[in-house]
């Protein structure tokens, strides 16, 4: 994801950092929008489309069924049924979840408020107010198209296909929030079901467990250790763009979450959090001293998200 922060700029891709410093130089080149997202005339992002902006409120209910798996079939890619939770051989499938906070924070990552903003104006599917009609947001990050509230990329690029699952339309990705926030959803699962890294028992309904999967998102690297030099050692919480004084390359990816699910951003005129703060807990930075463990204890207290009631489905694998 492409952001701005005074003179320099970050370049964000699959968890590979560069910062430039010669904005002045580069602003000859691109295109950038209100919100800081640099538009689709560089390189060919052929499934732009318009479409109408929600606004954050009746985008928080869709993020709820999103992860819940309830947003219906015909808003939603083909979704999977399961997930995996437990470790080892002794792992069971139970229905498909994703933590409603961890969704809507990744959203809030991927599409975030102008920086320092009183009022939340992230989420953006289209480049228009809320009530009005845009194109699809693209972000065009080292020559790949990003599309929408997510920001995916996978399905929607010709070397970066989507994941083997199939039903997925980059069409409806583009042009239907919906939809979109549903293939986020759909990608957090894949990066769980299939990363080898854990937390703790590997619980989806425990928030803090996704810390692998959401670190996973655009890829699970070095560059977003959170022991990683770059990273100030005191940096304290990202309060999700509300904080003006702050840099989001201080900060590895799924720490940017983390705050996020901590620090939600506010609407309205009563600066009313757009959802209720979850204090997540993040592992202990001196496990990830010597690289990328494959799995870690869960770091306490642990919480949970708009969780169902579990429902167990029949044995599938072990």
């Amino acid at each position: 994801m492409l952001q701005f922060r005074g003179d320099h700029i970050l370049f964000r891709a699959y968890g590979v950092h560069i910062i430039g410093v010669a904005l002045v130089i580069l602003l000859g080149f691109l295109d950038v929008n209100q919100h800081g997202f640099c538009s689709a005339q560089e390189i060919e992002c052929d499934v732009v489309t318009t479409g109408r902006q929600l606004d954050p409120a009746t985008l928080a209910s869709t993020f709820d069924v999103a992860a819940l798996g309830t947003i219906g079939v015909g808003n939603a890619p083909e979704q999977p049924m399961t997930i995996r939770r437990g470790r080892g051989d002794e792992a069971t499938f139970v229905r498909a979840y994703v933590p409603c906070v961890l969704v809507k924070s990744h959203g809030a990552v991927e599409s975030e408020q102008t920086r320092g903003a009183l009022i939340f104006n992230g989420w953006k599917q289209f480049n228009a107010p809320p009530g009005f009609e845009g194109e699809t947001v693209v972000n065009t990050d080292a020559g790949l198209c990003a599309y929408g509230i997510m920001q995916l990329i996978d399905g929607m690029n010709a070397d970066r296909p989507w994941p083997p699952g199939g039903g997925f339309s980059p069409q409806r990705v583009a042009g239907q929030s919906s939809y979109n926030i549903a293939a986020g959803v759909k990608l957090l699962i894949h990066k769980w079901n299939n990363i080898p890294q854990v937390v703790g028992e590997n619980d989806p309904y425990v928030v803090e467990d996704w810390y692998f999967a959401s670190w996973a998102y655009f890829g699970l690297t070095e560059a977003d250790n959170p022991t990683d030099p770059r990273f100030p050692p005191n940096r304290g919480d990202w309060q999700c763009a509300q904080d003006p004084t702050q840099q989001r390359i201080n900060w590895p990816y799924q720490e940017l979450v983390w705050g996020c699910a901590r620090n939600p951003p506010r609407i309205g005129t009563t600066n009313t959090p757009l959802w209720t703060a979850v204090p997540l807990t993040l592992p202990d930075r001196g496990l990830f001293a010597n690289g990328i463990p494959n799995e870690i204890p869960r770091p306490l207290p642990a919480h949970g998200s708009c969780r169902l009631d579990v429902v167990y489905l029949p044995l599938i694998r072990r």
